[in-house]
């Protein structure tokens, strides 16, 4: 019962926004408006996913590499596989499914793996947020003094969650009570250890400048997949690139809230929101979003299915799979 309380929670959050973003929406002219797509821009609009996903495998190879060598093309496949299930499954259990899948593949503690994993996301976060204070400077006309000084917040607090991940290693090697631990509690002592063994890549300056500058290199990548689909729609007037990444900014904190597989509802209420503030018609925004969200969607779900049988395992199957590793994991 207590496991069902998200999920309920989750798909009433998504209906609730399902029916924001499609209230007074008139669909035929959204058929209307997706039928003159331009199909000249539709291979840039299926590549530029790919694209996100290589970019996020060599990322995380330099963010495994104090744990195990690897090539980047493994870590596309096991992106796809966890990005895939993550519109398949509630709870977003495609990200607890990579790293479960990463620890055999590559023969590594699972713990470490989903340690890079949860760095990975906040340096996902952190970039975004950087890039929407920026862009925000010359959209001053559209969002607020009080919104920016949020983000500004955001990204403080982001950047000391970082700081904090990097040198926690270092912190607890001056607490008795750590040591102790090794004694008295060795497999809680070992797992901690194998979560700190996720975060080293970032102590190297170097490494952590190349994460830094994969992280925005992503997400300048996915605000061109925004921006080409304004162009595919042939938008009036045109949405300008600094707008694209505002419009994926606000889809991408819509869909930071509990969600459906595939988070349906908070992606459309998200960009149609800041669309509709930008002076764009509900239909132009709906349509926008739905043929984002569908290309976003076929990309990485089909990938990650096709991945996931050449690593061996069918949807049917996975389930037991995954339900065997939480369950050793609460033994834990």
């Amino acid at each position: 019962m207590k496991r069902a309380v998200p999920v309920v929670a989750a798909a009433a959050i998504s209906f609730a926004l399902l029916f924001f973003a499609f209230r007074n929406v008139d669909f035929t002219e959204v058929l209307r408006i997706l039928r003159g797509t331009r199909i000249e821009w539709l291979p840039a609009l299926f590549a530029l996913p790919v694209f996100d996903l290589w970019v996020r495998a060599v990322r995380w190879k330099l963010l495994l590499k104090p744990v195990v060598k690897t090539s980047a093309w493994t870590l596309f496949k096991l992106e796809s596989v966890g990005l895939g299930l993550n519109n398949l499954l509630f709870l977003r259990l495609g990200e607890f499914a990579r790293g479960y899948f990463t620890g055999i593949a590559l023969d590594i503690p699972v713990w470490s793996a989903l340690s890079t994993i949860l760095v990975e996301r906040l340096c996902d976060a952190t970039a975004l947020l950087i890039l929407f204070g920026v862009g925000s400077a010359w959209l001053s006309d559209v969002i607020s003094q009080a919104l920016r000084r949020s983000v500004l917040l955001a990204v403080a607090c982001a950047v000391f969650v970082l700081f904090g991940v990097t040198t926690i290693e270092h912190a607890l090697d001056h607490f008795e009570v750590w040591r102790r631990l090794q004694t008295r509690h060795p497999r809680l002592h070992r797992l901690i250890e194998e979560l700190i063994l996720g975060t080293r890549a970032l102590r190297s300056p170097g490494r952590a400048a190349a994460v830094a500058g994969l992280s925005f290199t992503l997400w300048l990548c996915d605000a061109c997949l925004y921006w080409a689909t304004a162009q595919a729609l042939g938008f009036d007037p045109a949405l300008s690139y600094l707008r694209s990444v505002a419009v994926l900014t606000a889809a991408a904190g819509a869909c930071a809230l509990p969600a459906m597989p595939g988070a349906f509802g908070n992606f459309e209420a998200g960009v149609k929101a800041l669309l509709v503030h930008f002076g764009y018609s509900a239909e132009s925004s709906i349509g926008y979003a739905a043929l984002i969200h569908l290309v976003m969607y076929a990309v990485v779900t089909s990938l990650g299915i096709l991945f996931l049988h050449r690593f061996g395992y069918s949807l049917a199957g996975l389930g037991r799979k995954l339900g065997e590793a939480r369950a050793e994991t609460n033994r834990l």
